[in-house]
């Protein structure tokens, strides 16, 4: 019974993922528990059970994506107190891809700027913009922020440009690269591009960082996830110290090996049971490197993200807990 009422309070959190609160495939206890019986009888529990945790603080809803937005869009020190003014002066980089979802994140984007401004986002930029909005649900490895960067810099007609990026999460290997992108840019086009970030959570993903790390990075890999690593060129790189990182995302050091250990053999099995095994996928994740992979922990009700750990989504052979969208 007490493992039933975890499943329940997980599927609590989850309910609204992919925006359908009646969706059966993410609805209720039977669901997580159908989950969760995939993995050692005796790690179902403790995995829920700090999932509950990591969660609760990871995992953002439609309510707490429109209050985040809210936020930011009235936020004073932002707009000087004049919020309509100040918006009606930006230009929203990815402002285009605005759809007919009304649960898309542009979409609630739009609704709270109406609400709180009466302006839709057609209505900012059309003068001289002084400072350029991308807005996301996350920055995990940087590449399409890089690409849109790299864009926007090509087409850029002046010397200079402030952007501002508007996320749930950031992780601080994508700001380094990112960092890393300007410079290469203001050497190749002669143009200076300030990048700030409004967010909610910062993870430490970086390698310096490995003490005070956020993402899943296992200390320890049990025998099956040896075998897994013999194959690779490189040794998997393992997390240092007995912390639960900046954020504080784990209620304990051991519940934290735990879950990671858990997630990174489930992750191992799932891409045995698969028939199609992606290059770059790994047991915690889409990664370009060898190891155990990104082992991202932020999820939004839009979708999960490839970087967060396969044991989540997997689907061929594996019964997911947050199905990807298939489109």
């Amino acid at each position: 019974m007490a493992f039933d009422e975890d499943c329940a309070q997980l599927a609590t959190i989850l309910r609204d993922y992919r925006g359908t609160p009646a969706d059966p495939a993410t609805a209720g206890a039977a669901h997580v528990r159908r989950w969760a019986e995939q993995l050692p009888e005796d790690k179902r529990r403790p995995v829920v059970k700090e999932l509950i945790r990591v969660f609760s603080k990871t995992y953002f809803s439609q309510t707490a994506a429109t209050a985040f937005f809210r936020g930011v869009i009235t936020d004073s020190k932002l707009t000087a107190g004049n919020h309509a003014e100040f918006w009606r002066g930006v230009r929203i980089l990815n402002g285009d891809r605005v759809d007919a979802d009304p649960n898309g994140l542009l979409a609630i984007f739009e609704r709270v700027l109406r609400e709180e401004c009466g302006l839709s986002i057609a209505d900012t930029g059309r003068r001289k913009a002084h400072r350029y909005i991308y807005i996301a649900d996350a920055v995990y490895s940087g590449a399409r922020l890089r690409a849109d960067l790299a864009a926007f810099a090509r087409g850029l007609t002046a010397p200079s440009a402030k952007v501002t990026v508007i996320a749930f999460a950031t992780h601080q290997l994508a700001i380094s690269a990112i960092e890393q992108m300007l410079d290469c840019i203001a050497k190749s086009y002669r143009k200076t591009i300030e990048v700030d970030y409004i967010t909610k959570l910062t993870f430490e993903d970086r390698k310096s960082g490995g003490r005070d790390a956020d993402v899943l990075r296992p200390k320890a890999v049990s025998p099956l996830a040896e075998a897994y690593f013999a194959s690779m060129r490189a040794a998997p790189l393992l997390r240092t110290g007995r912390g639960v990182g900046n954020l504080r995302l784990y209620s304990s050091p051991q519940a934290r090996d735990l879950l990671e250990g858990a997630l990174l053999d489930a992750g191992i099995e799932a891409l045995r049971r698969s028939r199609a095994k992606p290059q770059h996928l790994r047991p915690l994740g889409a990664s370009l490197f060898d190891g155990a992979g990104f082992g991202a922990m932020l999820v939004t009700y839009r979708a999960i993200a490839p970087h967060c750990p396969l044991a989540l989504w997997a689907s061929d052979g594996w019964y997911p807990l947050l199905p990807r969208p298939t489109h």
